[in-house]
């Protein structure tokens, strides 16, 4: 699309009150997303420090939701379905982790919000797997777990409109359908475990 369609799709979609998302993963389509003011970024795997600097200045309008699962099950669990490690690393999955991953910490530590969820649905991301999403932030990102758990929450809230959210992630004067623990964590609780870094499956 040409900056003049893009600008005309969102300012249709915003004079009409809805929102506006895309499927960004190059540097200079996020920028585009930032100039036109598209809310929600999917991927900006290949963001780069201009598209990061954009971003920042901009961060209580936007909000990014990495499908990091996507990534993450095609490059290394995805052989049952024909896509091979090896594969995945031939199609460039591999090195669109590695450089999200790096993307992503960069965001995390500029305040730009980071979602989990996105690109559920395949064979190897199956609906009903998505807070595998927790782990996968904890794990690759340099969330911690209450970070993670915010990402989802908190978050989660303000990105669908929910109100004005407390420091805990539940709308103020309603009782959260969770509670957190200080206590240890078990050790199923996969997404508190340390986090391992980037490489990996």
């Amino acid at each position: 699309m040409t900056e003049e369609e893009i600008a005309v799709a969102v300012k249709e979609a915003h004079v009409r009150g809805k929102r506006v998302s895309a499927h960004a993963r190059s540097a200079e389509s996020v920028k585009q997303c930032v100039r036109h003011g598209i809310e929600i970024i999917y991927h900006a795997s290949f963001a780069d420090e201009e598209a990061l600097d954009m971003l920042e200045a901009k961060k209580d309008r936007h909000f990014v939701a990495p499908g990091i699962a996507w990534l993450i099950n095609t490059s290394f669990h995805a052989a049952p379905w024909g896509i091979s490690p090896d594969a995945a690393k031939q199609m460039g999955y591999h090195r669109e982790l590695e450089v999200a991953c790096e993307t992503l910490k960069k965001m995390h530590r500029r305040g730009i919000r980071i979602l989990p969820g996105g690109d559920y649905g395949f064979a190897w991301i199956k609906h009903g797997t998505n807070a595998k999403d927790l782990e996968y932030f904890v794990k690759y990102l340099g969330f911690t777990p209450m970070e993670a758990l915010l990402a989802a929450t908190k978050l989660g809230g303000q990105i669908m409109m929910r109100g004005v959210t407390s420091s805990a992630g539940s709308r103020r004067g309603i009782s959260p359908t969770c509670s957190w623990s200080t206590a240890t964590p078990s050790p199923t609780s996969r997404c508190c475990r340390t986090e391992r870094g980037c490489s990996g499956s």
